[in-house]
């Protein structure tokens, strides 16, 4: 009525095969948890390598914000041109000043706090 079974390297049964399933499922699962590493590592590299070249460009590139308190006689020109980067219109950095200081017109008063946005300053 009952049917032994005996394990010993001789007897191809059903109870040897299970072992070399699960070692090839063992196996299988070993290669995707090192592939999924080694995808990981390289993603977290390239990461890494982004931020420093964000980092990088952005020290370069730098835009400074200084507040200036206007004397008697200061214009916008002349403000301007001591914080004029190399190549770039007066009269445009003028409306960006204007802009960034949400002034309705060019007149100032001698003791007016401004702040002007620049990336190079021209003098000291």
């Amino acid at each position: 009525m009952y049917k032994t079974i005996t394990r010993n390297r001789f007897n191809k049964n059903k109870l040897n095969r299970p072992r070399k399933v699960k070692f090839e499922k063992l196996l299988g699962r070993l290669l995707v948890l090192i592939s999924f590493i080694f995808l990981f590592s390289l993603l977290v590299t390239f990461i890494i390598n982004n931020i420093g070249l964000a980092s990088f460009d952005s020290g370069s590139n730098k835009k400074e914000i200084e507040t200036v308190i206007v004397q008697d006689g200061d214009t916008l020109w002349s403000i301007s041109e001591d914080y004029l980067s190399g190549g770039m219109d007066p009269r445009k950095y003028v409306y960006k000043i204007r802009e960034f200081n949400n002034l309705d017109d060019i007149m100032l008063r001698s003791g007016q706090e401004i702040k002007i946005p620049f990336e190079d300053k021209k003098k000291d």
